[in-house]
């Protein structure tokens, strides 16, 4: 299977079960003031490495999501807790 493949079938269903929790649960303002650095950084990230995945840097691109998947397994199945600061 091709990795644009894979990530299609990893994308889908948790865009549409993270839409379906964020609408569903309460105080969507403060989840937006808590996060908003991080989902910030994560439109930063994607457009400045867009034209890096699209060129030169599939194999990489390629490497990491294969160093990704099985890392978010891991997590999920291990169920690891990050402690952090909480606003």
């Amino acid at each position: 299977m091709l990795p644009a493949e894979a990530a299609s079938l990893l994308i889908l269903p948790s865009f549409v079960t993270n839409v379906w929790q964020l609408v569903a649960g309460p105080r969507l303002g403060a989840l937006v003031r808590r996060f908003w650095l991080m989902m910030a950084g994560i439109v930063i990230g994607t457009v400045a490495a867009a034209s890096f995945i699209a060129g030169s840097g599939g194999v990489w691109a390629v490497t990491g999501l294969g160093a990704a998947l099985p890392l978010y397994a891991a997590s999920g199945l291990l169920s690891w807790h990050f402690r952090g600061v909480t606003a």
